[in-house]
C-alpha cells in the first residue's frame, strides 16, 4: 500500500524561515514507502543569506523545493547532461557535485546564473 509523502510547505516555513509566505499549503503525493527519500541541503548563494533546499526523490519523480524571491517554489527534475536540472516556471535550479545555480530563462541565454555553494 502506498505511503503518503507530504512536501509540507508549512513545515518548510519553519525550515526556511521568513522567506516563506504565511499562506502555505500542504501538498501530498502518494508514493511507495520504500522509494521515498527527503534530503535537506544548505546553500550559500552569492552575498544573500544562506538558503535551505529540500529535495524529494520518490521512484522516478524528483523534486526540489527552493526559496526564490520570497516565494517557496516546487521544481521538477528535467533532462540534464550532468547533475540534476530542475524547472519551475521560468526558473532553472541546476545541482551538480554539491553546488547549484539558479537562473531565470527570461533573462536570456547570456545571463549569468546565481552561483550557490553547498554548505558542508
Amino acid at each position: 500500500m502506498p505511503r503518503l509523502i507530504a512536501i509540507a510547505m508549512i513545515a518548510g516555513a519553519f525550515l526556511l524561515g521568513p522567506a516563506v509566505s504565511a499562506h502555505a499549503t500542504d501538498l501530498t503525493v502518494p508514493v511507495p514507502a520504500d522509494k521515498a527519500e527527503k534530503i535537506v541541503v544548505d546553500y550559500q548563494c552569492g552575498t544573500m543569506d544562506p538558503i535551505k533546499v529540500v529535495y524529494v526523490n520518490a521512484g522516478p519523480n524528483s523534486l526540489a523545493v527552493v526559496p526564490v524571491k520570497g516565494d517557496l517554489l516546487v521544481f521538477a527534475a528535467v533532462m540534464s547532461g550532468s547533475g540534476v536540472r530542475y524547472a519551475s516556471g521560468p526558473y532553472i535550479w541546476w545541482s551538480h557535485q554539491g553546488d547549484a545555480t539558479l537562473s531565470d530563462v527570461r533573462d536570456g541565454e547570456d545571463a549569468k546564473p546565481i552561483q550557490c555553494k553547498g554548505i558542508r
